[in-house]
């Protein structure tokens, strides 16, 4: 199986209990920044289908455009351009990114009160690497980044770290570094998000059977599918099928995208990818007769190629990284890797969802002392989004259910 997932970061935790609305509205979303963050997910959910090779693949294209937001705040020069023309935000100025993250973030924590969100920040530096000020602050009232220096080279500073992890992800990741990644880097930022939403109208579970489910390369297995009918929103083109799966009050919704027989998930991606209106836009209601596979997989990966790919070249070069916005001008801070871990879970009650990705970062120069009918029955396509906002928060490719 392979899916790609896009997950938000925000400035603070949410729970199902929070009944409080927005202190923003829907209006008050920046729209272009919207849909910059929608065309980085497109990118590199296309650059990732590229290196994957059919194998399963699970990511968060938008929890990293967030993540790589708090990076860019402590970025300067030409680290700095790139880092934006990679997210698409060329010309948005650091208020108005921030400004914009933090609208987006509260509107998606009180889209729906049926549906769980939790969010949460973190960064972490080594005993006597100081940041700056103004970084500091800034990060903290934009994001609620929690702060906190530790002594790298003790192995409780990974165990201190993977525990924020776990608790933040409700136990669905229970790590993400280990002490001998920790020894060598200086700084790590990273981000956590658990989403759990149940379906509107739940699949019954007396309806599930075993099914077959079609390979990419012709084989079959077996899977649970599951089946409703009812009204939903759907379309058809030449080309795919697909239906829209609402989530609590119906201001979240998973949609599955279905090739059609005959065209090959690898070759529909082309198209889908193009723009994201291909596959968003065009809905009609109707009473719609739906088989989905259920599944859930877990995802651990380094996103540095990847990122390198897209654009991201300076922040990972000690010779040319510029963060002096956020350690000084003679830190040489640069970013070493950015790892992704996630889970998905998708069955007749809904879908569970966590994710967390971090940035590791260490100066060029050794640090002192201690320093340094539709029936989903062969490979899919599905994105979750929020209509309030408008982004797109999960997507995927499905080759193999498991």
């Amino acid at each position: 199986m392979v899916i790609l997932m896009v997950l938000l970061l925000g400035t603070a935790g949410c729970s199902s209990n929070e009944k409080v609305s927005s202190i923003y509205q829907a209006q008050d979303v920046n729209a272009v920044q919207v849909k910059a963050y929608n065309d980085f997910s497109l990118h590199i959910a296309d650059k990732l289908l590229e290196e994957s090779n059919g194998e399963n693949l699970f990511i968060s294209p938008l929890s990293m455009a967030f993540a790589l937001s708090l990076v860019l705040n402590g970025a300067e020069g030409e680290t700095s351009a790139e880092l934006q023309h990679t997210l698409g935000i060329d010309g948005l100025t650091l208020e108005a990114l921030n400004e914009g993250n933090a609208v987006l973030s509260d509107l998606l924590k009180h889209s729906d009160s049926k549906v769980e969100l939790k969010i949460a920040n973190g960064l972490w530096t080594r005993k006597e690497t100081p940041l700056e000020d103004g970084y500091i602050r800034t990060i903290k009232k934009s994001y609620g980044v929690k702060v906190e220096t530790l002594d790298f080279e003790d192995a409780g500073a990974a165990q201190t770290i993977n525990q924020w992890v776990k608790d933040n992800t409700n136990g669905r990741i229970e790590e993400i570094v280990d002490p001998s990644l920790l020894k060598s880097n200086v700084l790590m930022l990273a981000n956590a998000i658990y989403f759990n939403g149940t379906w509107s109208k739940p699949f019954e579970n007396s309806l599930t059977r075993e099914a077959p489910f079609y390979l990419a390369d012709g084989s079959e297995k077996t899977v649970q599918m599951m089946r409703k009918k009812e009204i939903l929103a759907h379309k058809e083109t030449e080309s795919f099928k697909a239906v829209r799966l609402p989530y609590g009050s119906g201001k979240w919704d998973m949609v599955v995208v279905l090739p059609n027989e005959g065209l090959p998930l690898t070759d529909a991606v082309a198209q889908l990818f193009s723009h994201s209106d291909t596959w968003r836009e065009g809905f009609k209601e109707g009473e719609a007769l739906v088989e989905l596979p259920r599944f859930q997989m877990k995802y651990n990966q380094s996103l540095k190629d990847t990122l390198q790919r897209l654009g991201v070249n300076k922040a990972f070069d000690s010779a040319t990284a510029d963060f002096s916005a956020m350690a000084g001008k003679n830190s040489g801070l640069y970013i070493t890797d950015v790892l992704h871990k996630s889970f998905i879970e998708v069955n007749e009650q809904g879908t569970e969802a966590a994710a967390v990705t971090s940035i590791l970062m260490t100066g060029s120069a050794p640090p002192p002392d201690k320093l340094f009918q539709i029936s989903v029955n062969r490979p899919f396509f599905f994105a979750i989004e929020d209509h309030t906002t408008g982004a797109i928060v999960f997507m995927g490719t499905v080759f193999n259910p498991k």
